[in-house]
């Protein structure tokens, strides 16, 4: 690239975070990049932004929240399964588990 378009993207940059806007490069699957540009554009439009905004970021919370209660209900799970098995995995007789 040459001096003058280097300056002139550097200037246009400067501008653009000034109005609050950040530069954004993602690698994502072919599939997604329609999806990925239609929402871009979405959460950048005045109107639909907000509301757009409010509802991906319930989804996402909504997402974790499941994720901890799946990880919580795993190591209750675990939890009672250790207590319940002990004497079978830690059984110091049974020599077929010695040679896995």
């Amino acid at each position: 690239m040459t001096a003058a378009r280097l300056k002139a993207v550097a200037a246009f940059r400067r501008r653009a975070k000034k109005r609050g806007l950040a530069r954004v490069e993602i690698m994502a699957r072919e599939d997604d990049a329609r999806l990925l540009r239609d929402l871009a554009r979405r959460l950048g439009d005045p109107a639909e932004g907000a509301a757009m905004r409010a509802r991906l970021e319930a989804g996402l919370a909504d997402s974790a929240d499941a994720t901890r209660q799946d990880r919580r209900a795993l190591r209750d799970l675990m939890n009672a399964q250790a207590t319940g098995l002990a004497s079978v995995w830690d059984n110091d007789q049974d020599e077929a588990w010695d040679r896995v």
